[in-house]
């Protein structure tokens, strides 16, 4: 911690202030011989700065890129051994006896970097984004990310030191190997995203994305695997090491693309996507685990940087992509490469995200729930919203009610084969949270 005492002091001058936060910045770069709990918390930190500090833009980056390149291979001298072909993963874990001790989260510092850089790009105009200096920061940091998506698409599991035929849940070799594995994830999540957020959406990028989920998803099967008896024996309770590195606004995004995004111009480059079960159903495990922590604990733990304000706005965009999907479907769950899919159908993973997100906004948000009702209303319409009115209130609720409630009559009557019985529970969750919120003289 460093504690500064301005109270008695005048308000620091913009050049005062940039001096104080590289000094700070420098203090906070030796933090980075911590463990990885500690490294995580920094690198969630520097987004948040950069935010409000752009003058520090380039120490910022400068750092993250220094770390992220002290664990990727330099290049072979004569002589010398073979390096990895993409990261020095012996540098990411120790062991103190027995004890497997985890030093760095290379999805998290790979995430702050690429959210950091993506930010900096944005405040950036298409004429100085175009007469970027080839040996400047942010050159070097898109240099970075595109050469390691590369080379995480081009690896095999061989070149990560996993192996596949021993254990995965034993004291040494299991924790090792399960380490490498979930880091492999998210590195590829990571990546994903930032192939997502870097530029609008075309074929191009369509193709990379999926061939880094193929990579993601062989990792995925593998870990589910070899982790099969453990799983078994953890039933019924809370598994705390299963994360995602998405963030909870990329998720968001990716959502809106994937369920409502209809520009003529995406339509060719998103059909492959969206024909893709398997990466919708990881989006949506993700955006439910997303939820989860904010239904437990009212915020991201590891995104301090979504305020309460900026997360319940992301909240009632995510609410109205689901809504909308409900009801104005893109993705066909009936057709296609869904037809015939054996998992858990698309609608229940939407109902189930709508009714994580009801019980978020009534547990934390209940102060604005009518901005909630409104904002996420499919059609979208503009309106003017008074907490204190009552009558509005009962009357956005209502309309919700009776859009439920249509649904619910069309699965007991059997009118129409696009839900199912399994999303009665999540409907009836959610008509209880809107029932709840009806004005008592309204019940």
């Amino acid at each position: 911690q460093v504690l500064v005492d301005i109270r008695d002091r005048p308000a620091l001058t913009p050049e005062a202030n940039e001096g104080l936060c590289l000094e700070v910045l420098g203090i906070l770069q030796r933090s980075l011989t911590q463990t990885s709990n500690v490294k995580q918390v920094l690198y969630n930190g520097f987004y948040d700065v950069l935010c409000v500090n752009p003058q520090l833009d380039t120490p910022i980056l400068e750092m993250l890129l220094s770390q992220l390149k002290s664990y990727m291979p330099r290049e072979n001298r004569v002589g010398e051994a073979v390096q990895p072909a993409v990261f020095q993963l012996d540098m990411l874990f120790q062991f103190s006896g027995v004890e497997f001790v985890s030093t760095e989260s290379l999805p998290a510092l790979i995430t702050s970097i690429q959210l950091c850089y993506l930010k900096v790009v944005s405040r950036l105009s298409s004429i100085e984004l175009e007469s970027l200096d080839k040996e400047g920061i942010v050159h070097q940091v898109k240099c970075c990310i595109d050469m390691l998506t590369q080379k995480m698409i081009d690896a095999g599991m061989d070149d990560f030191d996993l192996n596949i035929s021993s254990d995965f849940t034993g004291v040494a070799v299991g924790k090792k190997n399960s380490f490498i594995a979930r880091t492999l994830i998210g590195v590829y999540e990571a990546l994903i995203e930032y192939s997502f957020l870097c530029d609008e959406i075309n074929s191009q990028i369509t193709e990379r994305i999926l061939l880094l989920f193929l990579k993601c998803e062989r990792v995925i099967t593998l870990l589910r695997e070899k982790m099969l008896p453990q799983r078994r024996s953890m039933v019924g309770q809370h598994r705390d090491n299963e994360v995602t590195s998405f963030t909870f606004t990329s998720l968001v995004h990716i959502l809106t693309s994937l369920l409502s995004d209809n520009n003529p111009a995406h339509e060719l480059a998103l059909t492959d996507l969206r024909q893709n079960v398997a990466l919708v159903r990881h989006t949506f495990t993700a955006v439910i685990w997303r939820l989860e922590e904010l239904q437990l604990n009212g915020c991201i733990l590891d995104s301090p940087w979504l305020y309460q304000e900026k997360t319940f706005k992301k909240a009632y965009q995510l609410g109205r992509v689901l809504l909308r999907h409900i009801y104005t479907p893109i993705i066909q769950s009936k057709s296609g490469a869904w037809k015939r899919d054996k998992g858990k159908p698309l609608e229940q993973l939407v109902f189930e995200s709508l009714s994580l997100l009801f019980s978020y906004i009534h547990k934390y948000m209940s102060h604005v729930k009518l901005k909630f009702l409104v904002s996420i209303r499919p059609d979208n319409s503009p309106q003017n919203v008074d907490e204190s009115d009552l009558e509005q209130l009962a009357e956005a609720v209502y309309l919700h009610l009776e859009g439920f409630q249509t649904i619910l009559h069309g699965i007991f009557t059997q009118q129409q084969d696009r839900f199912s019985h399994k999303d009665v529970s999540y409907i009836l969750q959610i008509c209880h949270v809107l029932h709840s919120w009806l004005p008592i003289e309204c019940t």
